[in-house]
C-alpha cells in the first residue's frame, strides 16, 4: 500500500468516525430531549392529579360538613324541645324523625365515631319520649301531690326505699323488686325472698316482666351452690340486714301513702283540701320509683332529656374533631 493509499484510508476512517460521532451525538440529544419532554409531561400529570385529589378532598369535606351540619341542626332542635318544662311530645317526635334522616346522611360520610354519636342522640331522645308519654297518668298524680306536705313525705319515703334497694346486687334486682312489691301489698311478713333469682327483668309499669324458666333457675342454683358450698349470702342474695332494711322502708312508705289514700269525697284538713291518691295509684308510684331512674316520672324524664342534650354536645365535639383534627376551624 502506497503512502497515498494509506492517507486516503485514514481520511475515510476519519470521515466514518466523524459521521458515527455525529449520529451518536444526535441520538443522545434526541434521547435527552425525549427524557425532558417525558419528565415535563409526568410533572404536568402529577400537577393534574394533585389538583384532582385536592378538588375531590374538598368536595368530600364539603359533603361531610353539610351532613354533620344537618344532623347537628336537627339534633339541636330536638334537644330544645325535649328540655322544655312541658315538652310538646308530638313536635319532639317529628324532630326526632328529622334526626333519623340526618343520621342516614352521616352514615354515608362516616367515620364510626361520628355515626355512633349521631345515633346516640336519636336513641336517648327516644328513651326520653317513651318515658314521658307512657307516664302521663302517673305525672298527673304527682302534680297534685308534690305541692302538699303529704306528697313530700311520700317522696322522702320512696328515696329511702330506693337507697335500700340499691344495696342489692344487679343480678338480684328484678327478683328483689318483685318481692318488695309483694311486701308492699301485704301482708309483708308472708312474702319471702327466694333463695335464687327468679326474674331477669321486673318493671310491670312498662311491660318489662321477664321470669327465668325453671331450667334457668335450677342452673343458676346449681352453679352458685357448687361455687360457694351452698352459702346463699355468698352468691349475692341480699343479707338479712338488707332484707329487713327494705321491709322497714317499705313499711314507712305504706304509712305515708295510707294518709293520702282517700275516697272520692273532699277531705278538709286544717282548712285546706288534702291531696288524695287511690290504693292502685300508690302501688303504681311505688313500682315506678323502685324500678326507674328516679322517684317521680318528672325527675326521670328531665334526667334522660338532659342526657339527650349532652349527647348533642358530644356529637358536635366528635364532628369538630373529624373536620378540624388540628383544631384549626378557620
Amino acid at each position: 500500500m502506497t503512502s497515498d493509499h494509506f492517507t486516503a484510508l485514514i481520511g475515510l476512517l476519519g470521515v466514518g468516525i466523524g459521521a458515527g460521532g455525529a449520529l451518536i451525538a444526535a441520538h443522545m440529544q434526541a434521547s435527552a430531549t425525549k427524557s425532558t419532554a417525558e419528565a415535563a409531561a409526568e410533572a404536568a400529570l402529577d400537577g393534574i392529579r394533585v389538583q384532582v385529589e385536592a378538588t375531590q378532598q374538598a368536595q368530600f369535606q364539603a359533603a361531610r360538613r353539610a351532613a354533620y351540619a344537618s344532623c347537628l341542626s336537627a339534633a339541636h332542635e330536638l334537644a330544645q324541645l325535649l328540655t322544655q318544662e312541658s315538652p310538646d311530645a308530638a313536635a319532639a317526635r317529628l324532630a326526632r324523625d328529622k334526626v333519623e334522616v340526618a343520621c342516614g346522611l352521616v352514615n354515608l360520610e362516616g367515620p364510626d365515631e361520628v355515626i355512633e354519636a349521631a345515633w346516640d342522640v336519636w336513641n336517648v331522645a327516644g328513651d326520653a319520649l317513651h318515658d314521658y308519654e307512657r307516664t302521663e297518668p302517673l305525672r298527673m298524680v304527682w302534680q297534685r301531690l308534690l305541692s302538699t306536705e303529704g306528697g313530700q313525705n311520700l317522696v322522702r319515703s320512696l328515696q329511702r326505699v330506693r337507697r335500700s334497694l340499691s344495696m342489692v346486687e344487679p343480678r338480684w334486682r328484678a327478683t328483689t323488686n318483685r318481692w318488695a312489691f309483694r311486701v308492699l301489698i301485704g301482708p309483708g311478713d308472708e312474702a319471702i325472698l327466694p333463695d335464687f333469682p327468679t326474674h331477669s327483668a321486673w318493671r310491670p309499669h312498662d311491660g318489662s316482666v321477664q321470669p327465668w324458666n325453671q331450667e334457668e333457675v335450677l342452673a343458676h342454683g346449681r352453679a352458685w351452690t357448687m361455687a360457694t358450698l351452698g352459702s346463699p349470702s355468698a352468691v349475692g342474695r341480699p343479707s338479712t340486714r338488707i332484707i329487713e332494711q327494705i321491709r322497714s322502708d317499705i313499711g314507712a312508705y305504706r304509712l305515708a301513702a295510707a294518709l293520702l289514700v282517700e275516697d272520692l269525697s273532699h277531705v278538709i284538713d286544717g282548712g285546706q283540701e288534702r291531696a288524695r291518691v287511690t290504693a292502685d295509684e300508690a302501688n303504681e308510684i311505688f313500682v315506678y320509683a323502685a324500678t326507674s331512674g328516679a322517684v317521680t316520672p318528672m325527675q326521670n324524664y328531665h334526667s334522660i332529656s338532659e342526657d339527650a342534650a349532652q349527647k348533642v354536645l358530644d356529637l358536635g365535639a366528635a364532628a369538630r374533631n373529624i373536620l378540624y383534627p388540628h383544631g384549626d376551624e378557620s
